[in-house]
Formats: structure tokens, sequence, C-alpha cells
């Protein structure tokens, strides 16, 4: 896969499991990734315990848990499931790391477990536009087409937060689909779905103005990896270099709209975040 940030996950023993329970224990800050990339990262707060019970199942039952996701698995009878169960295994991918480069070719299929990964398109300045997001129970299209291509991939692929994901075998792939209608079906949805969803963007950069897709992507959307907290409902987690990425603009551009916003008493600009303090012009920005 070239130079990517997937690891294999640890095991720990239940027993000790059991054991935390009785424990009072400190908070952790998980350190963010030593990659390079071009927008701020948050660290997050997460327990010891939590770290542990998550690594606490076997690796071949988090594959099936992540495969139960998919029809073309369920579907299949035993054997065919127990194939694409051994020409599989189970990764996790850090915060802003790339599943694969812009001009690569990825020798794997990843199937999103959970977490999001972000696909983009780098331009010679070094802008980047989002062309769509990889959610838990899909797949990238892009990956899809490079394994069956052969030729490199158009866009970049990176983990929006942690990622845990079933990569199967670019080889057993191609023959899987070969022999298993529900596995070619999955090719063909996919691509349907995530073209919509590109062809929709391309119309949006056609025909709306930006500061009406600004206004709706706030009103409407929050970043798959930082959902609004219970003490600030209304406080989204971003920077602006993201959402010139979302939005396929500069981020002096989406400054100088969100302090136009915060001059109108519509938003709250903080370091990092985001608060809608008029949610209602919002919304009647984002209908123009």
């Amino acid at each position: 896969m070239g130079e990517t940030g997937w690891t294999t996950p640890h095991r720990v023993s239940p027993a000790l499991i059991q054991r935390l329970d009785n424990l009072s224990l400190p908070t952790v800050i998980m350190p963010g990734p030593t990659r390079r990339c071009n927008h701020n990262e948050h660290p997050t707060t997460i327990t010891l315990r939590q770290v542990l019970v998550a690594t606490v199942s076997s690796p071949r039952q988090k594959l099936i848990n992540i495969f139960s996701r998919y029809g073309f698995f369920t579907s299949a009878d035993t054997a065919l499931q127990e194939k694409i169960l051994t020409n599989s295994r189970l990764v996790a991918l850090n915060a802003f790391h790339y599943f694969f480069e812009q001009g690569s070719r990825p020798e794997q299929l990843a199937l999103i477990g959970s977490g999001s990964i972000r696909v983009f398109v780098i331009n010679h300045c070094g802008r980047e536009v989002t062309l769509y997001h990889v959610r838990a129970g899909e797949a990238c299209p892009l990956n899809m087409l490079s394994i069956l291509t052969g030729q490199t991939t158009p866009a970049a692929a990176m983990a929006e937060c942690g990622v845990l994901a079933a990569v199967m075998n670019a080889n057993y792939y191609r023959k899987l689909i070969s022999l298993h209608h529900p596995a070619q079906q999955f090719v063909f949805d996919t691509f349907a779905s995530q073209l919509n969803h590109v062809f929709s963007l391309f119309s949006d950069l056609k025909f709306k103005k930006l500061e009406t897709r600004l206004a709706e992507y706030l009103e409407q959307s929050f970043p798959p990896c930082t959902p609004p907290s219970a003490e600030e409902p209304l406080s989204i987690t971003v920077t602006h270099q993201h959402l010139a990425a979302e939005l396929g603009s500069a981020r002096e551009v989406i400054s100088r709209l969100l302090g136009k916003f915060e001059r109108a008493g519509i938003v709250e600009l903080r370091r990092g975040k985001i608060r809608i303090t008029d949610k209602q012009a919002l919304r009647d920005i984002a209908v123009k």
C-alpha cells in the first residue's frame, strides 16, 4: 500500500478489563499523528479503560463484525465467507494518515468498519478539494477502480479520525467479483452512490454562491469525527482550512465569509471552533 499509517491492533486479556471496573482511571490524551497534514488537529480525550476495552475482541471477530455490514458477505455461503476472511486482515489507520496518496496504486481494498476517510484531489498549488467521504459500511470507488484496472488513483484518501477497517487482498478481490454476483453489485452500487455525490458537488460549485454553500454546510452538516457536544450543541470543531477543502475554495476566502457571518451575529468564531448564534439567519442564507 506504500507508506501509510495502517497498524494492526494489539490484543488485551479480558481478565484485565474486568479488573478495571473497580479502578479509578486517569484520562489519557492520545497524541496526534506525526504525519504532516494541512488541517489543525485536536487531541482526543479517552479513558485508559476505553483504550483497553476496544482491543479485547479477537481480530477474527472484529473482521466478522465489519464484514457483517456488507451484503456481499452476509449473502455468501459459509465456505465463501471463510475464504473472504482468510484473504482479509484487520487494520487501524490513525487520524490524518493516508490510506492511499494521489497517483498511487493501492494493493488492497478497504472496507470501513468505523471512522471516516476523506477522498480529495490536490492541485499543483497544493489546494485541496474534497470529492466525497467513505464511512462505515462503505468502500472507496477509486480504490476499487485502481484495483480493477491497475491505473493510479487520481485522488488521495486520508483518515479524518481513527479508522478500523477490513482490507482485502487485491488479487482475491478481483477473483471474488468474477465468482460472486453480490460482490459485483456492490461495485456498481458504490460507483452509483459516489458518482451521484460528485456530480452534485460540481453542480454546486458551478451554480451556487460560495456564501450559500458555506451556510448550508454549517447549518446541515457536522464533520463526521467531531459531532456537536451536549454542552455546546451548536458548536462545530472545524478549521477554516478544512472548510475550504470541503467547499473547494481558498482558506482566505472562507475566513472572510466567516468574518462577515460573525459581524452579522450569525456565528461566533473561536480557535478551531465555530459556534452558531443565529441558526435561522444561517438557514435563510443556505436556502437562497
